[in-house]
């Protein structure tokens, strides 16, 4: 996929996940239903996958070979956005009840831990995509 179109999902889902929170905010109780709660957690995965195929893509079309740092960076982004998205599936599972992974599901301490840790490779990422101001008047 190209980056464009990638560029294009990725701020839909975005704008979805910040929809859903904003509503599941306001309006708590349209999340009691189970089918409503399983239907919004699909979608969330998705549009988690979305920002997984943007990074991707970026680093696969936009990053030149000589461009270590900003690789690097790019593949610390590709994985902050996979784990968060693995954090949709451990959602998932508790919400669709499956039987696979049931310990790891309800493990608490995975979603304490892991959108800190992807705060900082996105903040890393956003560090080093820019290029570096060496050339600036003092």
């Amino acid at each position: 996929m190209n980056l464009g179109k990638a560029t294009i999902l990725a701020a839909a889902g975005a704008v979805y996940t910040f929809i859903y929170r904003g509503v599941a905010t306001l309006v708590p109780s349209w999340f009691t239903n189970l089918q409503v709660v399983q239907f919004s957690l699909v979608l969330s995965f998705v549009a988690g996958l979305f920002l997984v195929n943007f990074f991707y893509s970026f680093m696969k079309g936009y990053v030149r070979a000589d461009q270590n740092r900003l690789k690097n960076a790019s593949a610390a982004a590709v994985i902050a956005a996979a784990a968060l998205a693995l954090l949709n599936v451990k959602e998932l599972i508790v919400v669709f009840d499956a039987d696979v992974f049931r310990s790891l599901a309800r493990n608490r301490h995975v979603e304490a831990v892991v959108p800190w840790v992807c705060s900082l490779l996105f903040l890393y990422f956003f560090c080093h995509c820019t290029p570096p101001q060496n050339n600036l008047p003092s």
